[in-house]
């Protein structure tokens, strides 16, 4: 067997001769716990010098495919839950403007991961823009990972880490109860329903004797509460606030959204606002202070809330809550039993919660 290497001086040797050997690795020449050739044979094979075999021989060590041992040589490290006690593990976001919520669920996870393992090593990279949004995660993919968590991936990724062959956990949004059941390498999957509290909101409006209710609505959400409402005859009027992207300018366009529809409509004000996202919140309740009115005592508000972000209002709003610290928590918790052996709880949801304010 030879190694045959582009000579041409375009990619230095050791790192072509190492991501020969990983591929190798992946076809299954060299299974779990296998001994890879030494430096010698390598540079033999290779028609290399025995620094460049060494040094790529590193690399496959650096990366986490192959464990040095004294007198043995570089043996292949098995993948799974075994060398996940103590080495990589891969997080890859699908957007790369992620939401608040992602991000403080993301650093929440990994400061959590480090309190318990602190020898477990976090890489986070997110999807890139253009043509190849999945450019980043192909190379990443290239190195040994002992557990992929995926948040927010579109299909293309999702095909690509399940090629891999990795373990992954994939972390959802609204996900559909027939999708939450981990197929092939996927070892469990996490769905956060920022609409969990919807039920909650829908009672207290019940209680509350609301008939009419104006939803804004900017960011995309798996939930709308027209159909809910409409079972006990509350009437839902939607306004839906573009969203170019910008956080700044998805508050000005609840601000344009809300005073336009009042201002159109100055005798006939719904009971309740919910504002279904942070921003469009921030520009609709100056909106609505701009033209006089009180809240609650002439519209009551309810908004979706992500906590450490939302609105900052002179009262305290009620509020669908999603709270990504103590998500972050509740997934560190899962994934340490998972460290353990134990395996990946099934139907693990991330939901908002009802909180009481002033405003409604």
């Amino acid at each position: 067997m030879r190694i045959k290497l582009d000579r041409s001086g375009k990619t230095l040797l050791s790192h072509q001769l190492a991501e020969w050997l990983k591929a190798a690795i992946r076809r299954g020449d060299y299974g779990d716990g296998d001994v890879l050739p030494g430096i010698d044979e390598i540079a033999r094979l290779a028609n290399v010098g025995r620094n460049t075999a060494k040094r790529a021989l590193s690399r496959l060590a650096r990366e986490g495919w192959t464990k040095p041992t004294p007198h043995v040589g570089s043996v292949v490290v098995p993948r799974g839950v075994s060398t996940l006690m103590r080495r990589r593990i891969l997080f890859f976001v699908n957007d790369p403007f992620y939401c608040y919520y992602f991000d403080q669920l993301l650093s929440s996870l990994r400061s959590g991961l480090a309190r318990i393992r602190p020898g477990v090593s976090v890489t986070a990279i997110s999807g890139a823009a253009g043509s190849n949004p999945c450019l980043q995660l192909e190379e990443f993919l290239k190195e040994r990972w002992d557990l992929v968590i995926e948040i927010l991936a579109r299909p293309g990724a999702s095909r690509l880490i399940s090629a891999s062959g990795l373990p992954f956990v994939s972390i959802r949004d609204g996900v559909r109860p027939r999708l939450l059941r981990p197929v092939g390498n996927c070892v469990g999957v996490v769905n956060t329903k920022t609409g969990m509290a919807i039920h909650d909101f829908a009672s207290a409006c019940l209680r509350r004797g609301v008939r009419s209710v104006l939803q804004v609505m900017a960011l995309p959400n798996p939930y709308d509460v027209t159909d809910m409402l409409a079972v006990s005859e509350i009437r839902v009027t939607t306004l839906r606030v573009e969203n170019p992207g910008m956080p700044e300018a998805v508050a000005m366009g609840g601000f344009s959204a809300v005073r336009d529809f009042f201002a159109a409509h100055p005798r006939n004000l719904p009971n309740l606002v919910l504002f279904t996202d942070d921003y469009a919140a921030q520009g609709g309740l100056i909106a609505m202070k701009s033209l006089g009115l009180r809240i609650p005592e002439d519209v009551a508000v309810v908004s979706h809330y992500n906590k450490g972000h939302g609105p900052i209002w002179e009262k305290p709003l009620t509020r669908l809550e999603m709270d990504p610290v103590a998500h972050g928590a509740a997934l560190t918790r899962a994934f340490a039993a998972y460290l353990r052996g134990e395996p990946f709880p099934e139907n693990f949801v991330l939901g908002s919660v009802w909180r009481e304010g002033e405003t409604f």
